[in-house]
């Protein structure tokens, strides 16, 4: 079946987007592969935890991120490692627990990096890896006595939270504070009072959410507000079809990627910001299998244009032609891999994940019978 009709159309004037979104287009039709290149994700995740490539450097602020990446990556792939790997991943292991360790700030909550102040976005990251290590040792660092006097700090009486001290305002504020929170078991009325009227007015006319209240509305943002929501019990109070149909739309017709905001290009990481928020908006509907965008078309998308293809040679892009390296391509577009349609045969399946907390399923459950029972 032709789908060219469903091409962008550029009215003949060229643009280096126009250009990308063409090259795009290109790589979709030519590359019928659908198999994930599991063995070889799996070696590029590992000779990361062994050795950082120069580049990473501009990431030196955004090190509990790095911790989470990996170890989340790895935990979707289900990796089989090798008996003389795994003493090595042993050992990755217990050097990732003493870097998140050392990142935990006197002040509560983590830092990106040694000697910064603590941000909630690398505190969010850092929970999230400490949750998927899923050891003892690994829960036993999170001090959250100090944690929740971190939370509390940066929490404003009208619902939202500063990033950091004196620092930004938007959604992702709500949702990393509301996760670390609910996962580590200190959430309280404090905490969460007047977060959800404070995500709901964020809701804009297109049916997404925004950074802030009368902002565009944006895929990134929209997860936060909706997962953020689901944990506090009040996705329902938001409009259910105008989310519906925003979401649904940012899937693009001919390569089935999303896209993050209207009259963008097609971006593999919001094959997890956008796609996630599907099983959510499904557990709240008394629809049973409800599916509002094309799985298998997403699946084509992430097989075929956001593997390199080159032999021997893992990691995730965003796109065709982009640089791979470690970044957040690898978890979320890898986890868009787990779905109850699997495009290729039965290796291409992933762990299953958690769509709000974007962790394996069963390392939410670990970590949340922890804190409780502590």
């Amino acid at each position: 079946m032709d789908f060219l009709h469903l091409s962008y159309n550029d009215d003949n004037f060229a643009t280096k987007t126009s250009d990308t979104q063409s090259s795009c287009i290109e790589r979709f039709q030519e590359n019928n592969s659908f198999t994930l290149k599991r063995q070889d994700h799996i070696d590029f995740i590992l000779e990361n935890f062994v050795n950082l490539e120069s580049y990473m450097i501009s990431l030196d602020s955004s090190q509990t991120w790095l911790c989470y990446w990996m170890c989340h990556s790895l935990a979707l792939l289900d990796a089989p490692i090798p008996h003389q790997e795994k003493y090595l991943l042993i050992i990755c292991f217990k050097r990732l627990i003493n870097t998140i360790r050392l990142l935990q700030s006197e002040q509560g909550g983590f830092a990106g990096a040694p000697g910064m102040i603590p941000h909630l976005a690398s505190s969010y990251a850092a929970i999230l890896a400490i949750a998927t290590i899923g050891t003892p040792e690994a829960y036993s660092i999170v001090n959250t006595k100090k944690l929740y006097e971190f939370l509390a700090s940066v929490k404003h009486k009208d619902g939202f939270f500063y990033m950091q001290q004196g620092g930004e305002v938007d959604v992702r504020g709500c949702y990393c504070a509301i996760v670390c929170a609910y996962l580590t078991g200190i959430m309280d009325d404090k905490l969460t009072e007047n977060v959800a009227e404070y995500i709901l007015k964020c809701q804009t006319y297109e049916g997404g959410f925004g950074g802030i209240p009368d902002a565009e509305a944006h895929g990134g943002y929209t997860f936060c507000a909706v997962a953020a929501l689901k944990i506090l019990g009040r996705v329902k109070d938001c409009n259910m079809d105008a989310l519906i149909r925003f979401v649904s739309s940012k899937q693009m017709k001919l390569e089935g990627g999303f896209q993050g905001r209207c009259n963008k290009l097609v971006d593999g990481c919001y094959s997890f910001w956008q796609a996630a928020i599907f099983p959510i908006i499904e557990s709240e509907l008394p629809i049973p299998e409800f599916h509002a965008y094309n799985q298998e078309m997403l699946q084509r998308y992430l097989l075929c244009c956001c593997q390199l293809d080159l032999e021997d040679h893992g990691g995730m892009l965003d796109k065709p032609e982009k640089i791979i390296r470690l970044s957040k391509e690898n978890p979320f577009t890898l986890r868009c891999m787990e779905m109850s349609v699997i495009l290729g045969d039965e290796s291409n399946e992933l762990k299953t994940t958690h769509p709000v907390f974007n962790i394996v399923s069963t390392k939410v459950d670990s970590i949340l019978d922890y804190f409780k029972v502590k």
